[in-house]
């Protein structure tokens, strides 16, 4: 995934058995570029056979974030 154009990063948090994966693209067309990545198609059909009980995508846009820690 880092190798692909217009990706940024992400985050992962965990809690048990339950996590939430965030991954940040340049613009939709990177993120379609990756869905339709054939590397990312296998591992996702590796994972739904594997690993995962169940599974959301979610895209949308960023409009504003912020962030604290104490």
């Amino acid at each position: 995934m880092e190798a692909m154009e217009g990706y940024l990063g992400y985050e992962l948090v965990r809690n048990g058995e339950d996590a939430i994966f965030i991954s940040y693209w340049k613009d939709k067309e990177a993120v379609d570029s990756w869905r339709t990545d054939a590397l990312h198609r296998e591992a996702k059909m590796q994972g739904r056979a594997h690993w995962y009980h169940a599974y959301r995508s979610v895209v949308c846009p960023i409009e504003e974030t912020s962030h604290f820690r104490r």
